[in-house]
């Protein structure tokens, strides 16, 4: 069983265990963990016994652009060559790296509430309750009426609620969710 993270920060060790069932370590083969993302990122392994052992320095993380990744591992043996699919790795930015802000820290779902959230704060500022409008990703948005702007909220709050009681439950936590029941 491969033990790849499902996501890491950029700037902090990096390790992870790639299975040698199918293409043991101790019988010769040889693996690499391939990143493909914003930047293709390929980190050799060593044997670990049957398994293969990947692990890189903060220092070469730092680089590492912050995204999506698709995993592959690639294992080689005297000409021979498999690749095989090995999840995805969500590399998130480098909190202590210059140019890093509190929003880049957030995921895409967050980021939506929060220009959401300004949209609302600039509509009942503006004080024309008849259209609201804001851009997001270079795609403008226009709101013929509150009802429309305040749904989209809602549903923006309910995708960052699940988001993180995902996460808490990834992390081994209970989602913090209540479930209420009369009788």
């Amino acid at each position: 069983m491969n033990s790849i993270p499902a996501q890491h920060t950029a700037g902090d060790s990096f390790s992870a265990t790639l299975s040698g069932a199918a293409y043991p370590a101790s019988a010769g083969w040889q693996a690499q963990l391939v990143l493909i993302g914003p930047n293709n990122i390929v980190l050799e392994s060593a044997a670990d016994g049957a398994d293969h052992a990947v692990a890189e320095e903060a220092s070469a993380t730092a680089t590492w652009a912050a995204g999506a990744y698709s995993a592959r591992i690639v294992y080689t043996l005297a000409g021979a060559r498999h690749s095989v699919p090995a999840g995805s790795l969500l590399v998130l930015p480098d909190p202590a790296a210059s140019g890093t802000t509190a929003r880049s820290l957030l995921s895409s779902a967050e980021r939506v509430l929060a220009d959401l959230q300004a949209a609302y704060s600039d509509y009942l500022a503006s004080g024309q309750f008849t259209v609201s409008e804001y851009t997001l990703a270079g795609r403008r948005m226009v709101f013929r009426d509150v009802a429309q702007l305040l749904q989209a909220l809602q549903a923006a709050k309910r995708d960052v609620a699940s988001e993180r009681a995902a996460q808490r439950l990834a992390a081994g936590f209970s989602p913090r969710q209540q479930i209420i029941t009369r009788m």
